[in-house]
């Protein structure tokens, strides 16, 4: 995924809290410029974020449509595995 004007103009981006943007770019760059991507709880670390902010970012992500999540690795103590969703900075 790239970051572009779309994602830093949108008026819901902006309302995204600071961590949460900082985990979105953090998503992308471990995306590899991918659309479904893995995204471990040891990635949020590698990058500085706490693991009970991790959850809360990536909550607030998946209720604002900018993420999806594909599969939970929950039970196989796996990775989840998410998708960006493409239209989710398009401000109408």
């Amino acid at each position: 995924m790239q970051v572009g004007n779309s994602l830093l103009l949108s008026e819901k981006f902006h309302k995204l809290s600071s961590g949460a943007q900082h985990l979105y770019f953090c998503m992308a760059m471990e995306s590899g410029g991918k659309r479904d991507f893995l995204f471990p709880q040891a990635s949020a670390k590698k990058y500085g974020i706490a693991p009970s902010s991790f959850d809360r970012y990536k909550k607030e992500l998946l209720n604002a449509g900018c993420v999806q999540l594909k599969s939970s690795g929950k039970i196989t103590r796996e990775a989840n595995e998410y998708c960006f969703s493409i239209d989710a900075f398009k401000d109408a």
